[in-house]
């Protein structure tokens, strides 16, 4: 959370990319490197097709951090995400457990 409130853009060159991002996974890494230190980087699937080594990309980056952001990242919009989908399932279980019938009857002993 540092480095989205505090961090700066800075140029980033990509030093390695996979290079097709096609099939079923849905995250990739690159590694990027910045004053001779080097990040990985989460991407998708269609971003690797778009990007080649050496390409000079912009990204969010704090002094001491081993942590990049891309410039319109925010890392509380995936916490938001995986909270909401965490309370609907919950609400979900919750209300399966009332509209359930019982496995024993009372009348059944």
């Amino acid at each position: 959370m540092e480095v989205y409130k505090h961090g700066k853009i800075v140029k980033m060159q990509i030093i390695d990319i996979p290079n097709s991002c096609l099939g079923t996974k849905s995250n990739y890494n690159m590694i990027v490197s910045y004053e001779n230190l080097n990040f990985i980087k989460r991407i998708s699937g269609n971003y690797c097709e778009a990007h080649n080594v050496g390409d000079i990309e912009e990204l969010k980056y704090l002094n001491g951090s081993n942590i990049v952001l891309f410039p319109y990242e925010n890392p509380r919009s995936k916490f938001y995400s995986v909270a909401f989908l965490g309370l609907v399932g919950l609400g979900i279980l919750i209300w399966y457990g009332f509209l359930k019938k019982p496995l024993i009857n009372s009348r059944d002993r």
